[in-house]
């Protein structure tokens, strides 16, 4: 499952996300292109002032619900999210982490907690087709969100995309999801069923509101995930969320059987 596959080239496959993504401006352009730019450049420059700061102070968090900025958003960061997800996996594929991807499915379940536009997967997604991963996401991939709008976005990339890479692309299920509060009875089922749990980039942006509702985020985290999950972790190198969810981990009796993966960015 997991050699080398030779001749793979994982930039061919960001290319294609962004060219899919430029060609989808013209969606939300609603006719008059040069005003919708002008705006898109606006939402840019927010999301660079809000996200550019330190984002464990992050106060004002961009609202999702409208479609241009989210395309917004896909467009000035998905791109790179994919490839540090990917550049992650690849700098941490060691033989342990190897033994743990053997030991899953063919098509594992995959749970991202906090996935916004579906990023997390496509890293994934990306990183099992440079080590010659057979299998594909394609099974069942749950995006845990406070906004799950994400998924028109989605819907849009696949549709935009061209008909040879949509195949890669996983079919994505969202669930509204507000971290600071208890998870639903829905979201609880879909981190409890994962083979594959990723926590990206995505507590820190919580963590402004105290070092225990992250501590309470990834207690709840670890007593869902079930015998032989493997969770996937990058933070920001500020973060300390790494070392709660490890506390959590310490704290289970029975634990070790938990698969666990950290890289802090």
């Amino acid at each position: 499952m997991m050699a080398e596959h030779d001749g793979y080239r994982w930039q061919s496959d960001i290319q294609v996300l962004f060219d899919t993504i430029v060609a989808m401006f013209s969606k939300y352009s609603n006719g008059d292109k040069n005003a919708t730019i002008e705006k898109s450049r606006k939402m840019k420059r927010d999301m660079r002032n809000a996200y550019g700061g330190d984002i464990l102070y992050l106060s004002a968090k961009p609202d999702f619900s409208d479609q241009l900025r989210r395309w917004t958003y896909i467009y000035t960061y998905l791109p790179r999210h994919v490839h540090l997800v990917y550049a992650a996996l690849c700098t941490a594929d060691t033989p342990e982490l190897k033994e743990s991807l053997k030991k899953l499915k063919e098509q594992p379940i995959v749970c991202c907690v906090g996935g916004g536009p579906n990023c997390d997967a496509l890293g994934l997604c990306i990183f099992l087709k440079k080590v010659g991963c057979k299998g594909t996401l394609t099974k069942e991939v749950c995006v845990l969100d406070e906004y799950d709008d994400w998924r028109h976005t989605w819907a849009d990339m696949k549709q935009q995309s061209p008909e040879g890479d949509q195949s890669w692309m996983p079919e994505t299920e969202w669930v509204k999801c507000d971290l600071v509060k208890p998870f639903t009875d829905d979201s609880a089922e879909k981190l409890k069923k994962a083979d594959i749990i990723t926590v990206i980039k995505s507590l820190s942006s919580v963590a402004a509101s105290s070092e225990e509702t992250v501590k309470e985020i990834c207690d709840r985290i670890m007593k869902m995930m079930k015998s032989n999950a493997l969770l996937l972790f990058i933070d920001n190198a500020k973060s300390n969320a790494g070392e709660l969810l490890l506390e959590a981990r310490r704290e289970l009796n029975g634990s070790s059987h938990k698969l666990f993966f950290m890289k802090k960015l």
